[in-house]
């Protein structure tokens, strides 16, 4: 296929439940690319456009909401992230890298010298293991989808109309190669400095013993598109590519056989760090493991969600990275895109999600070391990272402060959960994917999941009285229980937009917030809504009211809106700060916080007329807050990360959660005791003490 044909079509394919299930027709058919032996990737042509078409997300609003809104105020710098954590995904920081071309492939024959490739004929080298960038001719205009350096010196580079680049100086000089081919070609891997293999559209795979001078067609006897592939020096030959498919080759690539994957679902990448065991994933987060050099394959579930894997490396047979991207949804970040970070420490049984904080896709990873990640994406992205798949959850610590120990309660989900409330100081109530609703009796410790008649996701919740509760979420979702959560009715206000937050108050009063500025009026609980004019477009993510007239709403950008009737009326505030804005509380009708992407907290005194950035002393993305008391505040985040301030907002501590999980919502039912949701199913308890 074309490089440029993904852009919409990606954005727009639909969920498929089940690694098994057929692709959709529309399904993302990008190419991809081949580094190193051990590094193998896959990319799209061309990054979809942020907030283009598109309305899946995966679950876990936690890693990839962090990974969508960073950066965005500023997605026309192409970045470099480069943690600052010796684990993978712990913590990213960007730098520049000196081009917004999209990347496709990367590969690094030693610690120190990576090279990757992208669109228009990118070439970029690193001589310190990626910390610093420095363009290359390539002698093409033509996009360049993968790149292979079996040597320092020697290195392959393939992409569109047949395209085929060597170089024998490490990338200072390219020149074309006759590749006998005119399709989209979109990986390569070489098992040595001569013998190099070209995976391809239409079941095109080429293989060179010469290093790349000469080409032969090898005819396989399949049509779909090829877009992973890897090459053991002395061992097997693996391409991935369409409809699951997987072919090996024991002889160089002169022959090759093809095995059933388990999947029909589109693998993109494809890595072996040794000749038995092997590891492929693609579309939908589809991953298949083998232990055989290739021979028999079994489904692996990666919890990937709506995400796309890309790339996937792996170190040894157990410790691997995958990485890709996901589509975001109006409700959330008005259709944008999100890099995925996925690690495994088991050979693919099971995964972790990683911050990745980027609003671009990634398309590659290569290890040039066992103690060093490299990886490329969209609009000129290269993130590095240290010792995959090692992170382990960070130890809860002992104190007196509500948010300082934190204790994981069994939820009975795997689902994301998004929105918490406690309306009174034993009943809570979480909801979150698939419609879900919980229920506690005992302040959080035991769960009961709740039928709520929809299949939405539920992106918040509150409660008028202990008994009144309302929930809102995609797709224009209102549900309503009137007996403090235990069942739940349908309602309706006359449009489809997701609404992302929701608040009440006493005497049935409800607002209701979200997509393209939608503000949405009850005055009777529930029962019947009315749209009202906010005066903005931007999507609105969170809505607090400090009384029953006074309330904010915040959003996309560092929107900030007020009203001081009720949300009859609303009057936008300068908010001080561009980044977008995931939660919003007033402890006191003057007193109210705001915080959001990339460690953002804003504090205002006036309830909420003007407002002053703090310094939280974190970047990570809050997502939600919730007070304890007039100055104890909580703000929950990606990676299970939990900041406390006890001054109203001026000085801020780090607690310990004892996850990684990203967390997306906090409540705090009394003065001493607050729940956290997140990734997962997650539900955490604090009380500030010794753990209950």
């Amino acid at each position: 296929m074309n490089l440029h044909s993904r852009l919409v079509a990606v954005l727009v394919v639909p969920i498929v439940v089940g690694l098994g299930s057929p692709s959709p027709a529309s399904a993302p058919t990008p190419h991809a690319t081949a580094a190193a032996p051990a590094a193998q990737a896959r990319g799209p042509a061309q990054a979809p456009v942020p907030g283009g078409a598109g309305t899946e997300r995966s679950s876990e609003l936690g890693w990839w909401v962090a990974s969508a809104v960073d950066g965005w105020s500023a997605r026309t710098r192409p970045a470099v992230l480069r943690a600052t954590s010796t684990k993978v995904g712990t913590t990213w920081v960007r730098q520049p890298a000196g081009t917004n071309n999209s990347l496709w492939g990367i590969s690094c024959p030693s610690p120190k010298l990576c090279l990757v490739v992208g669109d228009k004929g990118t070439v970029l080298a690193s001589t310190d293991g990626g910390a610093t960038w420095q363009g290359q001719p390539s002698g093409t205009t033509n996009d360049l989808a993968g790149i292979a350096c079996p040597t320092s010196r020697t290195c392959l580079a393939v992409g569109s109309h047949g395209t085929v680049l060597a170089t024998s100086d490490g990338g200072a000089h390219w020149r074309r190669r006759l590749s006998g081919s005119t399709v989209d070609l979109h990986a390569v891997s070489c098992a040595s400095a001569g013998v190099c293999v070209v995976a391809g559209d239409k079941g095109t795979v080429l293989t060179t013993a010469d290093g790349g001078l000469g080409w032969q067609r090898r005819l396989p006897g399949l049509s779909t598109d090829l877009y992973g592939a890897t090459c053991l020096a002395g061992g097997p030959c693996i391409i991935v590519g369409d409809k699951g498919t997987i072919l090996t080759s024991a002889a160089g690539g002169s022959s090759w056989a093809v095995h059933a994957s388990g999947t029909t679902r589109a693998l993109y990448g494809v890595t072996c760090p040794d000749r038995s065991h092997c590891l492929a994933a693609g579309h939908i987060g589809a991953v298949v493991a083998s232990a055989d050099g290739g021979t028999s394959w079994r489904v692996r579930h990666s919890r990937g969600g709506a995400t796309d894997l890309d790339g996937v490396v792996c170190l040894t047979p157990d410790s691997c990275v995958a990485v890709g991207w996901t589509s975001i949804p109006v409700s959330i970040l008005g259709n944008r895109t999100a890099g995925t970070v996925l690690t495994t420490a088991d050979g693919g049984a099971t995964w972790q999600h990683q911050a990745s904080r980027t609003i671009y896709g990634l398309s590659a990873i290569t290890c040039p070391s066992t103690a060093a990640c490299l990886a490329v994406g969209w609009g000129g992205t290269i993130m590095s990272s240290s010792r995959p798949g090692t992170a382990s959850a960070p130890t809860a610590t002992t104190g007196s402060a509500v948010g300082t120990v934190w204790q994981a309660r069994p939820s009975g989900t795997s689902e994301e959960l998004y929105g918490i409330v406690c309306p009174a100081s034993a009943r809570c109530i979480a909801v979150g994917d698939g419609g879900s609703i919980l229920t506690s009796a005992d302040r959080g410790v035991h769960w009961t999941l709740r039928s709520s008649g929809v299949f939405a996701r539920l992106l918040a919740i509150a409660c008028s009285s202990s008994e009144t509760c309302t929930t809102s979420g995609e797709g224009g979702a209102l549900l309503e229980s009137a007996d403090g959560g235990a069942t739940w009715a349908s309602r309706t206000w006359g449009m489809d937009s997701s609404l992302s937050g929701i608040t009440c108050s006493a005497g049935g009063h409800c607002l209701a917030v979200g997509d393209g500025g939608s503000v949405v009026v009850t005055t009777d609980g529930g029962a019947t809504w009315a749209t009202v004019t906010s005066g903005t477009d931007q999507d609105l993510l969170a809505v607090t009211c400090a009384t029953s007239s006074n309330c904010l709403a915040v959003g996309l950008g560092g929107t900030i809106i007020a009203t001081a009737n009720g949300g009859t009326s609303w009057a936008k505030r300068v908010s001080s700060s561009a980044e977008t804005l995931f939660g919003v509380t007033c402890p006191t009708p003057g007193t109210c916080l705001a915080v959001g992407a990339a460690g953002t907290v804003l504090a205002s005194a006036d309830g909420g007329a003007t407002w002053a950035a703090r310094n939280p002393g974190t970047s990570s993305f809050l997502y939600g807050i919730a007070c304890a008391t007039s100055a104890t505040c909580l703000a929950v985040s990606d990676g299970g990360a939990i900041m406390e301030t006890s001054d109203g907002g001026t000085t801020w501590a780090s607690r310990s959660s004892g996850t990684y999980q990203g967390l997306s919502g906090v409540a705090c039912p009394t003065s001493t005791y607050c729940l956290a949701v997140g990734s997962d199913g997650t539900i955490l308890t604090s009380t500030g003490g010794k753990p209950s």
